[in-house]
């Protein structure tokens, strides 16, 4: 591989991992299952029940400059490393494929939302009020309900009334599915159904999204 097309491929692998691109194009019959969920096709964050985090990203591949299978063997090396230090199978890739529309999609899978944060060198939480205020997050903003029209909650509120309830904090612009209802979110997110979110373009700062 050339010089110029190394540095252009380590740059596309390097947005791959740190945004955790998921699932294969080619495979189309897998879709994080058990679920029911329907085929995911943008790039997405599945927040599980058990505390785990499914990544999915759907992406532009230029194949001039990309192997697949070189990508994948990279996308290996970097789990492994990762797992010798944080415990086997932390993070496991679940798919990587290339479509022949130019496409790629990949799958992970995270054991915790702080592997995840950790493996992609970004913000991001999963878990409850309580538990997110003990790892030192601050409320500083109004969140809106997604039931009342312009009601809002404070974050005084959110600390003292909502403690229990399940947060997902992140600095990321991408699509947020949860496994129970959305009840609050904070500006610069998007309801798209009622356990789905979108975290737009605009946002600043952290996005905060609070469910059942």
């Amino acid at each position: 591989m050339e010089p110029h097309k190394v540095i252009l491929y380590d740059m596309f692998f390097r947005r791959i991992i740190i945004n955790a691109l998921l699932v294969g194009a080619l495979f189309s019959a897998f879709c994080l299952t058990g679920c029911g969920r329907g085929r995911i096709e943008e790039s997405t964050l599945v927040i599980n029940k058990d505390g785990s985090v499914d990544s999915i990203i759907v992406d532009a591949f230029d194949k001039y400059y990309y192997n697949e299978a070189d990508l994948e063997k990279s996308a290996k090396e970097e789990v492994e490393r990762y797992n010798a230090e944080h415990g086997k199978d932390t993070v496991r890739i679940r798919s990587l494929k290339t479509g022949d529309d130019g496409s790629v999609r990949a799958e992970l899978s995270f054991r915790t939302s702080e592997d995840y944060a950790r493996f992609n060198e970004t913000r991001f939480f999963a878990g409850t009020v309580k538990e997110a205020e003990e790892k030192g997050y601050v409320f500083t903003t109004a969140l809106k309900s997604v039931d009342g029209e312009n009601e809002t909650i404070s974050s005084h509120e959110v600390i003292l009334e909502r403690a229990d309830s399940h947060i997902v904090i992140t600095d990321e612009t991408i699509d947020l599915r949860m496994y129970s209802k959305i009840q609050y979110v904070s500006p610069g997110v998007t309801v798209v159904s009622p356990k789905e979110a979108r975290v737009e373009d605009d946002m600043e700062g952290l996005a905060y999204v609070i469910f059942k």
